[in-house]
């Protein structure tokens, strides 16, 4: 589930979206959640200007599945 929803939160990060005033640090928090998965986009594409959000998306949701699914073995 976790990984899902970091995958659609990158899905969703790619679209030009305005984001008011209140919740610009929010966005800010955001983009630092969503990193693994851009660091893997721009990776698959060795370049920094052309990284899509399919790659991006996939990225995040396998290191989040696994991030969710060692602390649920550990718990």
């Amino acid at each position: 589930m976790v990984g899902f929803i970091f995958a659609s939160l990158t899905s969703w990060s790619f679209r030009n979206v305005v984001v008011s005033d209140w919740a610009a640090p929010f966005r800010s928090l955001l983009d630092v959640f969503l990193m693994p998965g851009l660091l893997v986009s721009v990776a698959l594409a060795g370049n920094v200007h052309t990284y899509q959000a399919g790659p991006a998306a996939m990225g995040n949701f396998i290191f989040y599945f696994v991030v969710a699914w060692i602390l649920r073995a550990k718990s």
